[in-house]
């Protein structure tokens, strides 16, 4: 976020008239800094400003996320006028080698497994991303194909059960006024005229009336979702992802940590598991994960079948996966 402010200050062919135009974004961004030394992620800011009931700093925080994930996966340049950091890639290279492998073997077809289902709690696009560098497709078409939900434009299609689908939980960081064109295969521009579209951009976001706020920023945190009873309030997204595991027979955890604050979405998903028969977990910090694991799913599974996977540096993939009938859903 250090590197993306430089965006806007260290702009010198920005004049004092656009500078004043930039500031909001500027003050925006150092507030989030100076909030992450407190805290965290991000997502821990935005419980505390709904626990007290700071709806604008949390909706302020929505897009300054959105204008930030916007830039970051919007090319695979090093950051503009920061000469210091090294040329990266925009898709982080585990999400392509994972979509390879969950590609069916159908020569000149994109086919994906039909009984794998993916949950994530990250708003970012990577998987989306990922898949268009297979896919000549548009991103509104890219979603339609892979299930991913909630949608650019649209998230009141119903789930196929029968088919791969992609759940983002917390909603995706995408800007609806930005265009779809923006994210999917566009390079950055170096120039101020990038750094003002970007300014107009977070302008148009937080100048949204309240009424019309979900219409801006794709952006919802699951645990807006809970009753004070921590009964779910009536939710697209959430609904679909209870519906999607419910034939889950292998559950494999990436990476995820069960934070506190996530634990009652979490509950409910898992709990919709009934037909669950292996977990396999990839995080570092497995081992502290297997008794909360063997908890949720006692009666169902034995503490055997709850798996430490080992390494880390790759989405793990059971070898047998690709030659299991569709029987076996995988989330």
């Amino acid at each position: 976020m250090q590197f993306f402010r430089g965006v806007f200050t260290n702009n010198t062919s920005i004049d004092a008239i656009e500078r004043q135009k930039i500031q909001t974004v500027i003050t925006d961004f150092e507030s989030l800094e100076s909030e992450l030394s407190f805290h965290n992620t991000p997502d821990t800011i935005a419980k505390k400003y709904f626990h007290t009931g700071a709806d604008t700093k949390l909706f302020s925080l929505k897009c300054s996320l959105t204008l930030f994930f916007h830039y970051e996966q919007n090319s695979n340049t090093p950051h503009t006028f920061l000469s210091e950091e090294p040329e990266r890639d925009l898709i982080d290279k585990r999400y392509d080698a994972f979509i390879a492998s969950l590609l069916k073997p159908v020569k000149g077809k994109l086919e994906l497994l039909e009984h794998v289902n993916i949950l994530s709690w990250n708003y970012d696009l990577q998987f989306e991303l990922a898949y268009s560098r297979y896919s000549t497709d548009n991103l509104i078409h890219i979603q339609e194909v892979i299930q991913s939900f909630p949608r650019v434009f649209s998230q009141s299609r119903p789930l196929s059960k029968e088919k791969f689908s992609l759940i983002h939980l917390n909603g995706i960081a995408f800007p609806i006024l930005g265009g779809n064109d923006l994210i999917i295969g566009s390079q950055r521009r170096r120039d101020k005229e990038y750094c003002l579209y970007l300014c107009g951009l977070h302008q148009q976001l937080k100048s949204t009336n309240q009424s019309r706020q979900d219409n801006m920023s794709l952006i919802s945190f699951a645990w807006e979702n809970l009753e004070h009873n921590y009964e779910l309030k009536e939710n697209d997204i959430i609904e679909k992802a209870i519906e999607s595991v419910e034939k889950t027979k292998i559950l494999i955890i990436n990476g995820y940590s069960f934070p506190i604050f996530n634990r009652a979405i979490d509950l409910k998903i898992l709990q919709a598991m009934s037909s669950i028969k292996k977990v396999y977990i990839q995080n570092p910090n497995a081992k502290d994960l297997m008794p909360l694991l063997t908890d949720i799913f006692k009666q169902r599974i034995s503490a055997d079948e709850i798996q430490d996977v080992g390494y880390y540096n790759q989405f793990f993939i059971p070898d047998w996966l690709m030659m299991t009938s569709p029987q076996y859903s995988v989330t």
